[in-house]
C-alpha cells in the first residue's frame, strides 16, 4: 500500500508542477503577412533657445537646421524681404510633425506672409484653422487672436472682428497687444 501511495503521490506533485492547458496558450509564430512593419525613426527634440518642445519628422536633412531656419526667415520677414521668408516658411511647414508647438508657429507666419501679399482670404482661413486647436500653444494663440480680428476689420466684416477681439481680451486680458485688439488699431 505504500508503495501505491508513494506512487499516486509522485504523480500529484509531478502534475502540479506542469500547466493544466497546455494547447490553449501555445506560442504562436507570425506569419510574414502577420509581422508588424518596422517601427519609423523616432522623432528627435530640436534644442533651441527659442523653441524647447518641438518635435521634427526627419527628411534626411540636419534636425537641428529647423531652428535656424525659422530665426533666419524671421529676420527676413523682419526685414520686408517677405517672399523669400515665405518660401523659407512653406519649406520649413513641411518638415514639421502637424500639431507640433513649432507647426503653429510656421502656420501663423504663413498667414502674416498672406497677410503682406493682400491675400486676406487666405490669411483668414489659416487664423481661423490656428485658432480653433486645442493644442496652440498661448502665446501663438494670443497674437493669432488678435491678427485674425484685424483681417476681419480690413475685411469689413466687423462682427467676426468683434468675436475674434472678445476671445482675445477674456483670454488674455493683460496682454502687450491689448490695444492693437480693435479696427481703429488697423486703419
Amino acid at each position: 500500500m505504500k508503495p501505491a501511495i508513494l506512487l499516486l503521490l509522485v504523480i500529484l506533485i509531478n502534475g502540479c508542477m506542469s500547466p493544466v492547458r497546455r494547447d490553449i496558450f501555445t506560442k504562436h509564430t507570425p506569419t510574414p503577412a502577420e509581422a508588424q512593419p518596422e517601427e519609423p525613426a523616432p522623432l528627435k527634440p530640436v534644442e533651441t533657445e527659442r523653441f524647447k518642445d518641438t518635435v521634427i519628422m526627419s527628411t534626411g536633412a540636419e534636425d537641428s537646421r529647423i531652428g535656424e531656419q525659422l530665426a533666419q526667415a524671421d529676420q527676413l520677414f523682419k526685414n520686408k524681404k517677405i517672399k523669400m521668408a515665405c518660401e523659407m516658411y512653406e519649406n520649413i511647414a513641411q518638415t514639421i510633425a502637424e500639431g507640433d508647438s513649432l507647426d503653429y508657429e510656421v502656420r501663423f507666419m504663413l498667414s502674416e506672409c498672406a497677410a503682406e501679399n493682400q491675400q486676406f482670404e487666405q490669411s483668414l482661413t489659416i487664423l481661423k484653422e490656428v485658432t480653433s486647436s486645442r493644442s496652440i500653444p498661448q502665446s501663438v494663440l494670443e497674437k493669432s487672436l488678435v491678427r485674425l480680428g484685424q483681417v476681419n476689420c480690413v475685411l469689413d466684416r466687423r462682427a467676426e472682428a468683434n468675436t475674434a477681439f472678445t476671445r482675445f481680451k477674456k483670454e488674455f486680458p493683460n496682454s502687450v497687444y491689448i490695444k492693437l485688439a480693435t479696427c481703429e488699431a488697423v486703419r
